[in-house]
Formats: structure tokens, sequence, C-alpha cells
């Protein structure tokens, strides 16, 4: 690493510096500029393939550090491929108790394959996952294409997401996180009847072994970010397009449908569509209420 001081401009510049070893490699510039009233740091952090943990001991702890301290949670592993920051903003906004760091004041970009990633805490972890991560000023998106979602059963999932969380350095900050998810119907059947998500739409009354079909599903989710308990400040919106539908018996009953178009919101559920009970046709138009233990409504 070298670097010099400037005594007439009061400023303190690293050129150039390298902190690496045969597993990585990050390069390193930046500056203090002390002429002003605030002082101003200036910093470039450039990084080469790392694994997800040296990537969580290298991201500096006053950079987002909300997102830092969701990532160190959430993420169990994964090879970064590319790691990129820089940040000019008064020194003062990078402290937790300082002003908001300017829009221009940070930007962070990182690609990431092969992680293992777990969204939500008692649920089934995401592997496989290529992670695209992207921060500008007090914004942070997290992009994950195509994980693969392992249930107990051997039964997989496919999933896709976004996660964002805008002005990270409120007190407590909002996530908004939009998941696209593609697979077999029982699948999906059993992942809402884990622990975490029946707690949130009660049990279910379909059982994933009487039922075959493929899911397409998209949903929007938004809650606080530092809360591990939302279930009474979660709010969702869901659609689902279940193709090629048969259930082998629902109260008493088989049910078959090409194309059953499913609805759903924080509060109530819609079912359309077209479908067989019993080998009658019958047109379905379904609308009920989702219960929301703890939520005072």
């Amino acid at each position: 690493m070298s670097g010099s001081y400037d005594a007439a401009t009061r400023s303190f510049d690293v050129d150039e510096g390298d902190i690496g070893n045969a597993n990585v490699g990050v390069a390193l510039s930046g500056s203090m500029d002390f002429s002003g009233s605030d002082v101003r740091f200036r910093a470039g952090v450039a990084g080469t393939s790392m694994s997800a943990e040296t990537l969580k001991r290298l991201w500096p702890v006053f950079v987002a550090r909300n997102v830092r301290d969701w990532f160190l949670e959430h993420l169990i592993s994964g090879t970064v491929k590319r790691l990129v920051i820089a940040i000019n903003a008064p020194l003062n906004t990078l402290k937790p108790s300082g002003p908001p760091i300017p829009d221009d004041g940070l930007a962070l970009d990182a690609v990431a394959t092969n992680c293992v990633i777990r969204l939500v805490q008692d649920l089934p972890a995401l592997r496989d996952a290529d992670l695209n991560v992207h921060v500008v000023g007090r914004d942070a998106k997290i992009a994950l294409n195509e994980a693969t979602v392992d249930l107990p059963s051997g039964r997989t999932l496919i999933v896709s997401s976004e996660f964002a969380v805008a002005d990270f350095e409120k007190t407590e900050p909002s996530a908004r996180i939009s998941i696209h998810l593609s697979g077999l119907t029982s699948g999906a059947l059993e992942l809402l009847a884990t622990d975490r998500i029946r707690t949130l739409l009660g049990p279910l009354s379909i059982r994933p072994t009487t039922v075959r079909g493929t899911i397409t599903a998209q949903a929007t989710l938004a809650f606080p970010l530092n809360n591990r308990e939302i279930s009474n400040q979660l709010n969702y919106a869901a659609t689902a397009q279940v193709s090629n539908l048969v259930i082998d018996r629902f109260r008493g009953e088989e049910i078959e449908a090409d194309t059953l178009q499913i609805d759903a919101t924080t509060n109530s559920y819609k079912v359309t569509g077209l479908a067989r009970i019993n080998h009658v046709p019958t047109k379905l138009n379904i609308v009920g209420e989702l219960p929301f233990p703890g939520r005072s409504n």
C-alpha cells in the first residue's frame, strides 16, 4: 500500500493498495480531505473471486449497515465473482448516529454464483442461486435468479426473487420481496404447510400427497427489515396459475381442472376457472377471507 499527505490541501491519499492471498485479491484506493468543515472520505474497492464468507469479512461495517447485517444472517455460502465499492461522502454520514449518506455518496455492486441463501428464517434455503447486489445511496436491491428450493419430501421448486430496501438507514427500514415460483403444485402446498407459513395463512385443508399438476406463481411481500416477528406487519399480494390439476380427495370429491387462477392478498383469496367435480363441469368463482394470527383486525 502506498500513500501520501499533502499539507497544502490537507489531504491524505492512498494511491493504490492490495489485500490478498491465494484465494482472494482486493485492490483499493482512497483519500481523506480535511480542508472543509466536514472531513470528506473517498474510497474505491474492487475485488476478484472470493467466497461469501470472505465477502462478509471484507464488507465494511459502515457501508449499508442494515443490508450488511441482513447478508451476515441470511447468506450461507457462495462464490463472489465481482465486488466494486465506491464511496464519496462526508465522513460523519458513515457513522451510525450521523446524518444520511448523500444519494450519490455510495455505490456497491456485487455478483455471486452458486449461492445458498435463506430468505426467511425457518423456511427451506435456496441453493444454486445467482446473486446480484446493487446499492446506490441509501437504496439497495438484491436479485436472485432461478434458485432451487429442496423440500423435506424430495420435491423441488424453482424460485427467482428480488429483494429491495428503500432508505436502509432508517431506524426501521421497510423491505419488499418479489418472488416468482414454479414447480409441482404438491411442492407449493408442501411449502405452504410449513410451520412458518401456516402461522400466517392458517392450516391447509388439502394434503400435498393428494394433488397433481404444476403451478406458476408470483408474489410481492412488504415487511419491516429488522423485525423478526413480522406476522402482524406483513402485507402481501399473490397470483398463481395452476395447470393440469387433479385433487384425488377433497372433502370426498375428486376435482380436475385444466387451468385455475388463484389471487390472494393479506386478508382474502379468490379462485376462478373451469373445473370438473366428480367429472361434472363446474365454473368456479370462490372468494374467501384468510386468517392472519396476531393481526388486530
